[in-house]
């Protein structure tokens, strides 16, 4: 027996694939931890628990396939938007930061100010915000000893592949999210802006491609967790390109809606053309970029109003299944302020047109409309911008709520495809394949991941809210404009 193994740190939870190579058994482990934001806009973590985590559901896969560890060939780790501080022994600094994370705006809005917003753009293909990772830098260097202890930043994922191999690497996909410092022409660090920001380029590790191999486990590491140093750690990525590999979203005009805790919306194009509406990075193949739209809250929203209700979002579904479409409340989701394309951490979530007729499943039918509106607004921004979309897939946890998918396609207009996919995870494994030459191309992907259904729009009712996305719109205006005024 020989098996691979793909593990994505999520941001609810460290989810594990192994896979046999000779009878294709599949064997999982899920680990759960919360990663919150709270009012002050703080989201924090420890990268050693979430590397823990990953031995663990390593271990489990290894138990259930009865395997030996040097029958282990490979492993590919992904994980959530984050940076990380590591020091000169391998210690963490201070706690890793996350996406959810907004205290670096001032420092990202002021940098653009000294530098320039446009010469930035040029370089980064990315617009100064605390979304990306190296604000977040800029602003923990301003803690005491922060910047003088840290020798290398990396996220949550690239910190497990250290500890595994003593290997400091990063792939293109996160390097490009690390903006201000990675320059998308020269593909590499950008020596101009490192030098603006007066920071050592030392901290930043070696940039390789995804399915390179990183390096084999240590043996002291192997030993103390009864691994083998003969196992090969690829570079790996981001947890939201692993998704796109295992749901074959790979060619120009793809895009995909993950419906998750956050709401995450990729386009594939062929990096011609960039716009500063949108977040943009390299995907995992080289050649081909992917712009980004992120609402802080989608699923999120969802885990709270069941929550505070004491519903089980099963039985939610439900009522909502039941209500007559468009619903009348309208919802704004920006409960923890909004990415791109709205980009302003100063907007709030709100409920219009609420009445005492109404009752807990028209909140939670507006709740799930939101996302399809917020989605509506999006789509609208790529086309005006140029971006090509031909088809789209929905992903995450969400997307097996056929309720929310359904309102989703008939606010938008479009069809989305559900593929038969494990999510990041399974797109770690395909990493790991490309690793070990068991794939060619990743272009072998349009054959091997298939399709669930397809979730039709309904033209009527399409109608009907493209009628309330106009007052969707209106408030969402009137928010912004408000956010201009409060302190």
């Amino acid at each position: 027996m020989e098996c691979i193994a793909g593990i994505d740190i999520g941001s609810t939870s460290t989810k594990g694939i192994m896979v046999d190579l000779a009878s294709e058994d599949v064997f999982t482990s899920n680990r759960v931890h919360p990663l919150r934001v709270n009012g002050k806009g703080v989201s924090e973590g420890k990268s050693e628990k979430f590397f823990e985590e990953v031995i663990t559901v390593l271990h489990e896969m290894m138990r259930m396939a009865d395997l030996n560890p040097r029958q282990l060939k490979s492993v590919s780790i992904s994980g959530f938007e984050s940076v990380s501080f590591v020091g000169e022994k391998g210690n963490e600094v201070r706690p890793m930061i996350s996406y959810l994370d907004s205290r670096s705006e001032e420092t990202a809005r002021n940098f653009g100010h000294e530098i320039g917003e446009d010469y930035i753009f040029e370089i980064t293909k990315n617009r100064p915000s605390s979304i990306f990772e190296g604000y977040k830098i800029l602003w923990a260097f301003k803690e005491d000893g922060v910047r003088k202890k840290t020798r290398k930043v990396l996220d949550v994922a690239k910190y497990s592949v250290f500890r595994l191999t003593g290997n400091h690497v990063m792939d293109r996909s996160t390097a490009m999210l690390f903006a201000p410092f990675y320059d998308q022409v020269k593909s590499s660090w950008s020596d101009e802006l490192i030098e603006s920001a007066k920071v050592s380029s030392d901290i930043f590790p070696t940039i390789r491609e995804s399915h390179d191999v990183s390096g084999t486990i240590l043996k002291d590491v192997a030993d103390k967790y009864g691994l083998s140093t003969e196992t090969r750690v690829t570079v790996g990525t981001q947890d939201a390109y692993a998704s796109l590999l295992a749901d074959g979203v790979i060619s120009r005009g793809d895009s995909s809606f993950i419906f998750a805790t956050s709401g995450v919306f990729d386009i594939v194009h062929d990096g011609k053309k960039f716009s500063n509406s949108f977040a943009n990075t390299r995907h995992v193949l080289p050649g081909v970029y992917v712009a980004e739209a992120a609402m802080y809250n989608a699923g999120s929203l969802l885990n709270w109003f069941g929550g505070i209700t004491g519903k089980k979002l099963k039985a939610l579904d439900r009522k909502a299944s039941r209500k007559e479409r468009p619903g009348e409340i309208i919802a704004l989701p920006f409960f923890s302020g909004e990415r791109a394309p709205i980009w302003n951490n100063r907007i709030r979530g709100s409920f219009r047109n609420v009445s005492l007729e109404h009752d807990i499943g028209d909140i939670y039918l507006s709740l799930l409309e939101s996302v399809g509106f917020w989605l509506k607004y999006t789509l609208t921004r790529a086309e005006e911008s140029g971006l090509k979309i031909e088809r789209m897939v929905a992903g995450g946890g969400g997307s097996k709520s056929s309720i929310w998918t359904q309102i989703v396609s008939d606010i938008t207009g479009r069809d989305q495809e559900i593929k038969i996919s494990q999510g990041a995870a399974e797109g770690d494994v395909y990493i790991s394949k490309r690793s070990e030459g068991l794939i060619d191309d990743y272009s072998e992907l349009e054959k091997l991941v298939r399709t669930k259904k397809v979730v039709r729009y309904d033209p009527k009712l399409h109608d009907k809210y493209n009628s309330r996305y106009n007052y969707f719109m209106k408030f969402l205006d009137e928010e912004l404009a408000r956010t201009i005024e409060v302190p």
